[in-house]
Parts: C-alpha cells; structure tokens; sequence
C-alpha cells in the first residue's frame, strides 16, 4: 500500500520527524515502512542512498556477485531496504546438445531446437468462429513456462532415415538438461551488462562512512566474481561530487577576497590580518549546527561560502580605522585601542541586522523553510562567534604582524619625473 502524506502550511514538525513517528509502528504493528521525505531538499542532498553498480559481460557471474554483496549488506547494522535481486530473476531451462552424438543419431542442433520449439508451442483448435459466410478455427498456444522436466527428458524427437523411414530419439540421451535462474531483464550501463544494489542507512549512520565500510568489505571478503567490475555511487558519491564543486568555490572566493583587499589596503601584510576572522566564521558556523542538531548537508555548505565574504566586513571597517588613526599621528597600541572603541558599536550592529534577517528562515517559518535553513543557521553561527572575536584576534593579530611604521605622503612630498 502507497500513502501520501501532506504536511500543513502551519506545521510544528519537519518531513524528517514524520517520518520517525512513522518508524515507530513498525514493531507496533509487525509492519515494514519504505519511506521517502523527498520534498526536503536538504535532506535529498544529504541522503541516505547506497548504491553498488556492477559490471560483466558473464551474466551468470553478475547475478552471482550481486547475490553475495546482498547477503552482506544485510548482515550490516547500518543497512536497511537492501535490494533483492531474486525478485527480478525466473526459472528457465538450459538444454546444451552434444553436436558429435547428435549427429551420430542423425540430427543437427538446428533440428532439436525445431522439434523441442514444436512442441512446447504446440497448437491446438479451441473452437471455430462463423462470420458470414466463412468459418474461422480459433488456435490456441501451449507456451507454459511450468513445463514439466520430465516431460522434456523424455521427449522422442523424430529422425528421417536415408531410407525414408523413421526412428525416435529420446532427448536427455543427446542433450544435457537443467534447470537455472535467470534475470528477467538485462540491463546495460555504458555499453556494458550490469546489475545495481541499493541499500538504505538508518538513522544516526554516517553515510560516508558506511560506504567506505562498503568498499573495504567487498575488497576483503572478495564478493566479487572473476571479470566483475564495481562501480560505488548512490548519494554518497553525489555529496562527494558537490562538496569538490563547493571546495573549488571557497578557494576561488578565498582568492577573490583576498585580491579585493590587496587592492584597497595597498598592501600584501594588512588582508593577512582580516583573513584569519575566516576560520572564526566557520567554527561558528559549526557550533551554529550542532546546537540546532542541524547535519551538515551540501545546502548547510552554501553557507560557509556566503560567510566568506559577509565576516570580513567588521574585519575590514577595523583594520581600516585603526590605519587612519595611526596616519594621524597615534602609536600601535593607541590606535587598536580608539580604534575598538569607535568601531565597535557599527561592527556589532552591521552584525546584528543580518543576524535578525536571517532569524525567521532559521527558525523555520512557512511550508518548506526547512530546504534552506541549514544556510541561516550557519550565517547566523559564524556572524555571531566571528563577531564576538573579531573584536578580540583581529587587534591582536594587528599587533602582531602590523609593527611597520606607517607614514603618510603628502601630494606636495611627491615628485613628477619625466622619463
């Protein structure tokens, strides 16, 4: 049975916790549950979806490996709804003729398989339909698939002789006959037969993880049949994908950032300063997920990259004011000092009107808010810590790397050369 379930616009609870409860009458009621929160994109992208995809050209090696990484997926903890490749599989007949010894008997193998088709094809009059003037004979098929294994052995195939006589030969004394498994269909991936195993992970499994354990068992038990290639994808597989794409977006931004400053500041040494609020960010935005139970999700991700360039804002405004006062004349520590004074009230409100625009899609409000709340929940983690401490290691840091002497030029104190 297939049920829809349709949260309210004013819910209290997320797709995810439905469908916990629902998990819950499971041993209540002896029940197995397949279910699927998809319409919580932030789950889809941080899914719990194994997939092992083989391939062979030798279908009966396919079928026996797919067979055996099943049985061990399902002796894993972690593992739930692992696919069953026996239900897409059917009993067929295998019936290999002995071409020398059929020929002794004076048959071909083109000549069984057309007595043994005949036969379980045979055809029958049902009744006869009268149209008009014209009588038509209905036809009927025999084409069972239950057709008994004694029947076919003891099957008398017909022999022409020379001589224009006939002689029957019983099938199983020129044919090897036996009865097999076979897949239903076949299915083909880059020009190659190939069989998939899927499995789920249960709650509170690291799907990373568990497909690594995936990997490492199949390698060390040796499920694998000679000519057998594994392919690993699944959910797993496309986090991986997403997270190198986010990667090579962070250090792009890093670099973009990192030039905007160089520019501005006209120095390589005073970014390196409003840099290291960066890292105070995306511990922040950690602590921001944890606290909230939020997973970190390739949506949680997108985050990380906007705080990029929202942290070094404040980093920016003091590094800048503490600069001016000490081209006015103050020393090092007199101007960190005036400069934390004057600019703490702007950094902690610039802080604080993005943290309250942010606060509604974290807390969630409206029919899938849930989607993008994992990038509220981390802007709001890293602005608050990175604020906090912006306060306290940006002036640090200043002391530390910006002891140069800074002195400013007068437009009178420059001097046009014509070269």
């Amino acid at each position: 049975t297939t049920m829809y379930i349709v949260l309210e616009e004013n819910k209290t609870q997320n797709s995810d916790q439905v469908v916990k409860i629902l998990r819950k009458y499971e041993k209540k009621y002896g029940l197995t549950i397949q279910t699927s929160a998809d319409q919580d994109f932030a789950s889809m992208m941080g899914g719990s979806d194994v997939s092992v995809k083989l391939y062979s050209d030798d279908l009966d090696k396919l079928r026996e490996s797919a067979e055996n990484i099943e049985r061990r997926m399902r002796k894993m903890k972690a593992l739930e709804d692992v696919s069953d490749i026996t239900e897409s599989r059917t009993e067929e007949v295998h019936i290999t003729v002995d071409k020398n010894y059929a020929m002794e008997k004076g048959l071909t193998v083109a000549q069984v398989y057309q007595q043994i088709a005949a036969k379980l094809l045979e055809e029958k009059e049902a009744t006869t339909l009268k149209l008009e003037d014209s009588d038509i004979d209905v036809m009927i098929e025999n084409a069972s698939a239950e057709y008994p294994l004694e029947d076919l052995e003891a099957l008398r195939l017909t022999v022409d002789k020379k001589d224009g006589t006939r002689k029957h030969v019983r099938l199983s004394r020129i044919a090897d006959i036996s009865r097999d498994a076979s897949l239903t269909q076949i299915q083909h991936a880059d020009q190659r037969r190939s069989i998939e195993v899927t499995a789920g992970v249960k709650d509170g499994y690291n799907i990373t993880k568990v497909t690594s354990q995936i990997r490492s068992t199949i390698g060390r038990e040796k499920l694998l049949s000679k000519g057998v290639e594994a392919e690993y994808g699944g959910q797993n597989e496309e986090i991986m994908h997403s997270m190198r794409q986010l990667l090579l977006m962070m250090i792009v931004g890093f670099m973009l950032v990192y030039l905007i400053m160089v520019a501005q500041f006209q120095s390589l040494r005073s970014p390196f300063i409003i840099i290291f609020s960066i890292p105070l960010a995306f511990t922040g935005g950690m602590l921001g997920l944890l606290l909230t139970g939020q997973v970190m999700s390739v949506i949680g991700m997108f985050g990380f990259v906007m705080l990029m360039g929202i942290v070094v804002n404040n980093a920016i405004v003091l590094v800048d004011c503490i600069n001016r006062f000490r081209l006015e004349g103050q020393e090092l520590d007199e101007a960190i000092v005036n400069a934390g004074a004057v600019r703490m009230r702007p950094v902690i409100m610039t802080a604080l009107t993005t943290i309250l625009g942010l606060l509604p899609l974290a807390i969630g409000f409206g029919n899938g808010a849930e989607m993008v709340q994992p990038v509220a929940v981390v802007c709001i983690g890293g602005l608050l810590y990175a604020t906090a401490m912006t306060l306290l290691v940006v002036p640090v840091m200043y002391r530390l790397i910006g002891r140069k002497r800074m002195v400013k030029i007068e437009d009178e104190q420059l001097e046009i050369v014509n070269v």
